[in-house]
């Protein structure tokens, strides 16, 4: 529903400055965001992200975790995706900011950007609270496809 260009780009982007310089020490970073997340002190969001992507991504370590993310990019398959792509863009999404204008440069003329902002209720993170009006706007685009075809 949004353009991703690069997971891992995003995981180990959320990681805060501090422990940024822990990507080269696996363990420590393993100890201390699974330490942070056991306890109340970790923010909801936080917990909530380690521990659905510990079970998304069916790892068991937050390094698992940023390694599996560093496998889902599209950089450099521009030239082996055929067919027309609809790319979303929600105005406020905070997690992948930026990215769907990356899918749109890596796939060129094959995709089609399509902003959805607040003032239409479609501006947070894959649409939420505006499912129908995202629904109707990749239809239409669809069919606009399908019509070319």
């Amino acid at each position: 529903i949004d353009g991703v260009y690069d997971v891992g780009d995003t995981f180990t982007n959320s990681l805060p400055p501090t422990l940024q310089p822990l990507l080269s020490s696996p363990s420590k970073l393993d100890e201390i965001l699974s330490n942070l997340i056991s306890t109340a002190r970790a923010p909801t969001g936080v917990r909530w992200g380690i521990e659905q992507g510990l079970w998304t991504f069916n790892v068991n370590t937050p390094t698992e975790l940023l390694e599996a993310g560093k496998k889902m990019t599209i950089k450099g398959l521009g030239d082996k995706i055929k067919c027309p792509v609809w790319v979303g863009e929600a105005e406020e999404d905070i997690f992948f900011k930026g990215q769907p204008e990356r899918v749109k440069e890596e796939l060129g003329e094959k995709a089609t950007l399509a902003r959805l902002t607040a003032e239409d209720g479609a501006g947070n993170h894959r649409h939420v609270g505006a499912g129908a009006l995202m629904n109707q706007v990749v239809f239409d685009w669809f069919g606009g496809v399908i019509e070319r075809v």
